[in-house]
């Protein structure tokens, strides 16, 4: 099961550089990574919130309690799937 931690710790590998090689994934099937952005868009803001925050640094909790930091979180991992099909 894909849980909001997953996303965090993908969208700070990708925010750092890290790129998904189309090579790595080319055997992942289109319905699975559909399937898989489309968990991503389901995760909210209060998931976030409750099962990641509150274990983060003071100061990174600072940067990241805010909605819109979450928006683009799922948005750069969502376009890294996509641009996996």
């Amino acid at each position: 099961m894909t849980q909001v931690r997953d996303l965090f710790d993908l969208d700070l590998l990708l925010s750092s550089g890290a790129v998904i090689p189309a090579n790595e994934t080319a055997s992942i099937p289109a319905d699975l990574l559909q399937e898989a952005e489309q968990r991503c868009l389901a995760m909210r803001f209060g998931d976030f919130k409750s099962q990641v925050l509150s274990y983060l640094a003071p100061d990174h909790q600072v940067a990241y309690d805010d909605p819109e930091v979450w928006d683009h979180m799922v948005l750069r991992v969502t376009e890294a799937l996509r641009g996996q099909r």
